[in-house]
């Protein structure tokens, strides 16, 4: 998975868990530090913090929007250990099974996810 990616995957996955009533304290601390550690990173670009916020109530609207942002100020190692820390806490199955480890080398019609459908015509290059 690449680097804004993962960050995208740490914030989406963060709030479905942590904004329900069951959430654990930690994993709702834990979310709520990494939100604004990436609020942060964004810095005071403009419409940065109103693209997470929004990105929390509807990720599959407003992810092409905080790719853009992430993908403009860079995603570096620090933001990906704590994306993966995040990731840790709230689906420490999926974490410990690599599930947000991807690599690809001379891949062709990739599709990454889950409960994914679709239809490719790959034609030879």
């Amino acid at each position: 998975m690449d680097p804004v990616s993962l960050v995208i995957t740490a914030l989406a996955t963060g709030a479905s868990v942590a904004l329900k009533d069951t959430a654990t304290e930690a994993v709702k601390d834990a979310y709520a530090a990494f939100k604004a550690f990436i609020k942060r990173r964004l810095g005071d670009k403009p419409d940065a913090d109103l693209i997470v916020e929004k990105h929390e109530q509807a990720p599959d609207v407003w992810e092409k929007p905080l790719n853009a942002e992430l993908a403009e100020v860079g995603v570096d190692d620090e933001m990906v250990e704590a994306a993966q820390a995040l990731l840790a806490k709230v689906d420490p199955a999926g974490s410990a099974a690599n599930k947000y480890v991807v690599t690809m080398t001379n891949a062709t019609g990739v599709v990454i996810g889950e409960h994914n459908q679709v239809t490719q015509n790959i034609q030879p290059g």
